[in-house]
C-alpha cells in the first residue's frame, strides 16, 4: 500500500510541476499542441509508438522530469563530504 501511495504522490508532483511549467510558457504549450495536432490528429490519442514523431512532446516529458526528479539527485557528493568531515 505504502508503495502504490508513494508512487500516486511521485506521479502527482511530476504532473503539477507539468502544469506550472505549461502555466508559466504558454509559448510552449501552443507550439506542443500543434505537434500533437500535425502528427496524430484530434482522432485519437497519442501512443509509445508515436514517440519518435513526437521529438518536442518528448523533450517537454524530459524537462520535466530534469525540473522535478522523483528521485533526488546529485547530493551523493555532499554526503560523502559530511560523512569524512565528521570522522
Amino acid at each position: 500500500m505504502f508503495k502504490q501511495l508513494k508512487r500516486l504522490f511521485q506521479s502527482a508532483a511530476s504532473t503539477a510541476a507539468f502544469v506550472l511549467a505549461m502555466i508559466n510558457y504558454p509559448e510552449v504549450q501552443e507550439k506542443a499542441q500543434a505537434e500533437i495536432d500535425r502528427v496524430i490528429g484530434r482522432s485519437r490519442l497519442p501512443t509509445y509508438s508515436d514517440r519518435e514523431s513526437l521529438p518536442y512532446i518528448y523533450a517537454i516529458y524530459k524537462e520535466v522530469l530534469r525540473w522535478h526528479t522523483v528521485v533526488p539527485q546529485g547530493n551523493t557528493s555532499v554526503f560523502v563530504y559530511v560523512l569524512t568531515f565528521f570522522d
